[in-house]
């Protein structure tokens, strides 16, 4: 924590900082709000605080900066689940190019917030969205997602389950193949995990077809396999500081 405060009374001299990675350090949840004030925040481009144990109050003072960054990193907070809406309010059009909310316990009504922050442009830009490890996610929410539009700059998107369960996805499956005429830039597709039908499988692999697209699906899983239960993956490795100026 000393190092923490130490830092931050220094960030105002800062004035060429662009990115801050201060991601798995538990103590940052503390102090996003003095960290937030002491930045230059029209220099700010990214501000990974993955792992970082937010709580509500430094959530609520991240949404302070989400209009400046480029990318937000908060995945391994448990804390976004249910209040998506403030930081994707905070958004601006065609600023945000990476958006990982890797295990968020995300709920079906935040993603029906992403969909309405992609339908009014503000994820024109995006080209990096992570959602996996977020099974708290009902198919209404995926489906409002992909029906939304506005991704077409999107180029790797990750949906996938933890590795422990499954679950199948024809509900949404629909959807995603009506969306992926729209995103010409798509690159990667993770979909580990979920699990689907020949047929659907076989809808998958033509939607690809003629596109350079990474399709990242398991083969179906076993009966056991399916009925495992949720366990949390092991923690993301252990990050060093990391600041960029330019």
């Amino acid at each position: 924590l000393a190092d923490l405060e130490a830092l931050i009374q220094v960030l105002p001299s800062l004035l060429a900082l662009m990115e801050l990675d201060v991601s798995s350090n538990k103590e940052v949840g503390g102090v996003v709000n003095p960290l937030v004030s002491a930045l230059q925040l029209t220099q700010m481009r990214r501000l990974p605080l993955g792992s970082c144990r937010l709580n509500h109050e430094s959530f609520t003072a991240l949404a302070l900066a989400a209009p400046y960054l480029r990318g937000l990193d908060l995945s391994w907070s448990k804390v976004v689940g249910g209040r998506l809406s403030l930081l994707l309010d905070a958004l601006q059009p065609s600023v945000t190019v990476e958006l990982r909310l890797s295990s968020c316990d995300l709920t079906t009504d935040d993603l029906r917030h992403l969909a309405e922050a992609s339908r009014r442009g503000c994820l024109s830009s995006l080209r990096v969205l992570d959602l996996s490890c977020n099974g708290t996610v009902g198919a209404d929410g995926w489906t409002a997602l992909f029906t939304a539009g506005g991704l077409s700059s999107l180029e790797d998107a990750d949906l996938s389950l933890r590795p422990s369960t499954s679950a199948p996805c024809s509900a949404w499956l629909p959807a995603l193949l009506g969306a992926l005429p729209r995103m010409p830039a798509l690159a990667r597709l993770a979909l580990q995990r979920w699990t689907t039908g020949p047929q659907e499988r076989q809808q998958l692999k033509y939607s690809m077809k003629n596109r350079n697209v990474q399709l990242e699906l398991d083969q179906n899983l076993t009966e056991s396999e399916q009925k495992s239960t949720n366990q949390e993956e092991s923690r993301p490795p252990e990050h060093k500081h990391i600041f960029i100026f330019h």
